[in-house]
């Protein structure tokens, strides 16, 4: 089916809903497309209040909010369940939804389409892709959305407003929150859900920390966290190179290693290190791997990732070794990889 209009929006999250409402107010014809099977995006999952202050002087939950932005939108074709295939330069948006693939020819497009939380995954810090990690969003989806209780005890990096939020909504669903952890010297988010999300339920937070392993077998187990200084160093770290660098002569003596990316390695650091001393490497794999086996030679060290991706940081712990190697190279080799 082929479709013709003026403004197209994708998305009909709250952005997208605005915008709509923006440009059929100017008397133009607009058509909305949302992946889901109604508009709200993640208002849907927020059922805390706060909302709609500003925009309707009420102070309102996420879902509340979204059915006053939905109401402006009872003139505006709204497709349903839609899936964005192709946008043109020539403004033709190809989409497919249960019915089969169709067209839009449009004179403008919205792009409102929001963003995807950064996983842990994605941040370098030592330990096992196991279960039991989850981004805010999702252990909010899970409780709200789908009546989940995703564990009994809690730990969470971060202290922005829907970091706090969820600190306070776990504990109402009877989650042990046992710290809040916020890698700047101050909070996140409001003053506001500071007291009303943390102190008033007795969360400790607890600044300048962040976590610096995990631990578990098929589940996570532990959380190690580490106070940290103004670089995010964690402290104990900082003050062996602040130790060494104090004995001047020891320090600028020792012998520094080569780290040399080879075949499928995208980024890796540091580019040196000290064979006499426990090292880390933090690497990047330039292609998805099902299952990849991260090699370092002459060192006939060997680490299998599943699911190693370019986004993600796989870390590599080196033990002290001969000090007459004068170069190493990290190098992934391709066991099932995915086509693409």
């Amino acid at each position: 089916m082929k479709y013709k209009t003026d403004v197209v929006v994708i998305g009909g999250g709250a952005a997208g809903m605005a915008a709509a409402y923006r440009a059929k107010k100017e008397g133009v014809k607009v058509i909305l497309l949302e992946r889901d099977e109604d508009t709200g995006g993640v208002l849907n999952q927020c059922i805390h209040n706060g909302f709609g202050l500003q925009y309707f002087r009420k102070d309102l939950t996420g879902p509340e909010f979204k059915e006053f932005a939905k109401e402006r939108l009872e003139d505006i074709e709204i497709l349903y369940g839609t899936y964005v295939l192709e946008v043109r330069k020539d403004k033709v948006i190809t989409f497919v939804d249960k019915r089969g693939i169709h067209e839009i020819e449009t004179k403008a497009l919205v792009m409102a389409t929001g963003a995807r939380e950064r996983h842990f995954n994605s941040l370098p810090v030592p330990g096992k892709r196991i279960t039991g990690v989850f981004t805010a969003g999702l252990a909010q989806r899970f409780i709200n959305l789908e009546n989940l209780k995703p564990g009994s005890k809690a730990v969470i990096l971060g202290s922005g407003d829907i970091g706090l939020i969820m600190a306070r909504r776990l504990t109402l669903e009877g989650i042990k929150v046992e710290a809040v952890l916020e890698i700047m010297p101050y909070p996140g988010g409001l003053e506001r859900n500071v007291q009303q999300c943390l102190k008033d339920f007795d969360i400790p937070l607890y600044l300048s920390h962040t976590v610096i392993a995990i631990e578990g077998d098929r589940r996570l187990e532990k959380v190690i966290a580490a106070e940290v200084d103004y670089k995010w160093d964690p402290i104990e770290k900082a003050g062996k190179y602040a130790a060494l660098y104090a004995k001047e002569d020891e320090y600028k003596q020792g012998k520094k290693v080569k780290v040399r990316k080879g075949e499928n390695i995208g980024v890796i650091h540091p580019a040196y290190i000290d064979p006499t001393q426990e090292s880390t490497l933090y690497v990047r794999v330039s292609k998805v791997f099902d299952r990849a086996s991260i090699k370092i030679e002459p060192l006939d060290v060997e680490v299998i990732e599943d699911e190693a991706r370019p986004p993600e940081m796989v870390v590599i712990k080196l033990k002290p070794f001969d000090e007459n190697i004068n170069e190493i190279e990290v190098m992934a080799d391709e066991l099932i990889s995915k086509l693409g």
